[in-house]
Formats: structure tokens, sequence, C-alpha cells
């Protein structure tokens, strides 16, 4: 991971809180480009690893992101996305007021 970011510190750096944040981040924006920002497969990639979301990827007009959720075969990494999803409205409405149209994620 840290040569895949050009991340270039000690290991007993790496322990700090800000790194690992900073490589949390640099991961998370690399899936985000990879899977072209579609939120459930970049959340599923982060949590079973990019080749899962790869294989499990569904293309074509029938995709519908509830059915993939459904259809992720590690009910951790199902649980997971849900979860993951459901604080990310939870948070847009308590701390912005904002309310998610949860139908962007399929459900």
């Amino acid at each position: 991971m840290q040569r895949k970011i050009n991340f270039h510190y000690p290991t007993k750096t790496i322990c700090s809180i800000q790194k690992k944040h900073q490589l949390g981040a640099s991961y998370i924006n690399g899936l985000s480009q990879q899977f072209t920002n579609d939120i459930v497969l970049v959340l599923s990639a982060y949590n079973a690893g990019p080749h899962r979301a790869i294989n499990g990827k569904i293309d074509g007009p029938t995709f519908v992101k509830d059915e993939f959720v459904e259809l992720i075969p590690f009910s951790r990494t199902r649980k997971y996305v849900k979860l993951i999803l459901r604080n990310y409205s939870y948070y847009k409405f308590l701390v912005q007021n904002e309310k998610v149209d949860i139908s962007q994620f399929g459900f």
C-alpha cells in the first residue's frame, strides 16, 4: 500500500493516527477513481478488496445498486456497506441539516 501511493515513512511513523488517516484517505481516493465514484463499489472494494468488487460488478441498464449490495457474497461486507450508507445519510441530516436521497444508492 505504501509503495502504491508513493508514501515513504518508516513503519513506526505509520502508527500515528494522522498517518493512518492519510493512508486511508489516499486508498479511498484511489478506489473512487478506479470505480468512477460509485459509492457502493468503493465501499465494497474498501472492505473486501478491489478484486472482489470487480468480480461482483454488474454492468448494464438493469444494474440496481440495492441488488448488488444484497448479492455481495460476504455477509460482513454486505453489512458494512449498508451501515456506512445509512450512517452517511444520518450524518448529512444531523450535521448539515440536509436530507439525503438514498435512491442515489439504489435504496
